[in-house]
């Protein structure tokens, strides 16, 4: 038996048990519509016109359940049931419905309570840990405990590994930035062919204990085997050619330079500002869905957020290069209340501004989240398209692994992933990966680039 179903199985029978009561932990929200859709269709079997109701937290939860459940089949023109916000019902709608499930309701009592007060069937999906031991202890004397932790644990293994459909966007670097690359590339090559590899790039530098060689005697032994010794002719080409790529001193510049030189080479590529419009094509045409965006340097995420609100994109930042900001709430700016700044307006941090931002793509004021690869691992959000700004941020796979609590609304996972054409970006792709379809994506119109000063079109 597949895990979603034994999951299903699981809570029918308990919450049959428990005579149409219980509360549950559910971190894989992939598998809650299957959970709404088998519970409520067993209610339906008994008494077809009962009137259900499917109690959330905002609009982009209740739009994704909406959607699942219409693709279930549950859903259509003639149903009983209702999906609302927590706000619209604490805002004085009066209800009876036979059944309600909540999901997503993880702090209020309250109105979790009434639900129980109100309504013969009441079912409560928890989707984030609750560290209140009060909360949670009142709501398991009203609402006794269904526990599937176990194979919702399973769930969240198996989505690590689940079917993937990578797009993969070429991107062409500028003149200027080719220049720079392949003059960047020739250095590296050289300094690799002189030096053999990085390990002794880096006894160069530092010296090698295990023979007892400091880096001085690694380099003259380096100059010495590459035919340079003190005593060259400096008159004749040849032997001066020898002096400036052998002798101990250029490579002891080269041991210290390789390392500098290939992070410009990275630099140059991996936030490379034609990648901008690349992106803001992939949103546009995805404006509907719910997008993160990978990078790997926090000051690329920061630009691509400008970049996709000046287009009039609903962005926001997750990750430690945001600028320091007034705080604000309902239009008006918060004071500090205390201490010997009050009367202030508070500052709000990167890490507060990134949570914030978190908040707001939960609850679909913001639809793009862009973050920096080595983010805090701990947000808890779902999102349907992935965009890689490169190869070298990782793939899907890693990001699962490190963003457990990351949730993936679409089967199978839709990912982006931005390359440099003809640049090392092209070796990081997985080889192989049975998990993952690739599709070369097709440059648009929008895509190409026209420069002023020639006829050429450059992709």
């Amino acid at each position: 038996m597949k895990t979603n179903d034994q999951i299903i199985t699981t809570v029918l029978n308990k919450f049959q048990e428990q005579k149409g009561h219980g509360s549950m932990y559910c971190f894989s929200k992939s598998v809650i519509p299957s959970i709404i859709n088998a519970v409520i269709y067993r209610i339906l079997a008994k008494r077809s016109n009962a009137p259900c109701l499917i109690l959330v937290p905002d609009l982009s939860t209740r739009t994704h359940i909406l959607k699942s459940l219409k693709e279930l089949g549950l859903i259509n023109d003639e149903s009983n049931i209702k999906c609302l916000t927590a706000d619209f019902v604490k805002n004085g709608h009066r209800f009876y419905f036979t059944i309600v499930i909540t999901v997503g309701i993880n702090d209020d009592f309250n109105l979790i309570s009434k639900c129980v007060e109100t309504c013969k069937f009441v079912l409560s999906i928890f989707t984030e840990n609750i560290m209140d031991n009060c909360f949670i202890n009142a709501i398991r004397e009203i609402l006794p405990s269904i526990d599937i932790n176990k194979l919702d644990n399973e769930i969240s293994r198996n989505s690590i590994y689940s079917p993937v459909e990578e797009h993969r966007v070429k991107v062409g670097l500028n003149q200027e930035d080719k220049e720079k690359y392949d003059k960047c590339t020739d250095y590296i090559n050289t300094t690799i062919s002189i030096l053999h590899d990085l390990d002794t790039i880096q006894k160069a530098r530092l010296g090698d204990p295990s023979k007892g060689l400091s880096a001085n005697d690694v380099r003259y032994n380096i100059a010495v085997e590459n035919g340079w010794r003190y005593d060259l002719d400096m008159n004749v080409q040849f032997m001066k050619a020898i002096d400036d790529l052998y002798s101990p001193t250029a490579i002891e510049e080269r041991a210290h330079n390789f390392y500098n030189v290939s992070r410009e080479r990275r630099d140059i590529i991996v936030s490379n500002k034609e990648k901008l419009h690349k992106i803001l094509n992939i949103c546009k045409k995805n404006n509907d869905k719910k997008i993160i965006i990978m990078s790997k340097q926090d000051e690329f995420a920061a630009m691509i957020t400008k970049y996709l609100n000046d287009n009039g994109l609903r962005c926001g930042d997750y990750h430690d290069h945001i600028e320091d900001s007034i705080a604000i709430e309902n239009g008006n700016i918060i004071l500090i209340k205390s201490g010997p700044d009050k009367g202030k307006p508070k500052i709000m941090k990167a890490k507060a501004q990134s949570t914030l931002n978190a908040k707001k793509f939960k609850t679909g004021e913001i639809n793009i989240l862009s973050m920096k690869c080595a983010a805090d691992p701990k947000i808890t959000i779902d999102c349907d398209i992935v965009i890689f700004t490169s190869p070298m941020c990782g793939n899907i796979i890693d990001m699962k692994q490190r963003f457990s609590k990351i949730a993936f609304n679409e089967t199978p996972t839709i990912t982006y992933v931005l390359y440099t054409d003809n640049t090392v970006e092209m070796d990081k792709f997985a080889k192989d990966d049975k998990m993952i379809t690739v599709i070369e994506d097709e440059p648009v119109m929008d895509d190409f680039v026209f420069y002023n000063n020639s006829n050429e079109i450059i992709v």
